[in-house]
């Protein structure tokens, strides 16, 4: 069986990460599909990819900067390790 690598777009997100950004997400309230995860890098509020900042955080390149209420894994903030 072939190991999963993370994406391209995870490792390019990481690497934003390491010169100092920091991946940020937020819950928005749509009509349309309820609750939103939205992720984006700050400073400067660059949006980024749902799914390639998961792919990140799943694949140990960013780690929770354990800023959320109930824990590491509800994280509002990651950064480079």
């Amino acid at each position: 069986m072939k190991s999963e690598k993370p994406w391209k777009r995870a490792q390019l997100i990481a690497s934003k990460c390491k010169n100092g950004k920091k991946l940020c997400c937020f819950n928005r309230q749509t009509e349309e599909q309820g609750t939103e995860v939205v992720y984006f890098l700050e400073p400067g509020g660059y949006p980024v990819g749902r799914k390639s900042a998961e792919n990140a955080i799943k694949h140990g390149l960013l780690v929770p900067s354990n800023d959320g209420l109930f824990g590491s894994e509800f994280s509002q903030t990651w950064t480079a390790p």
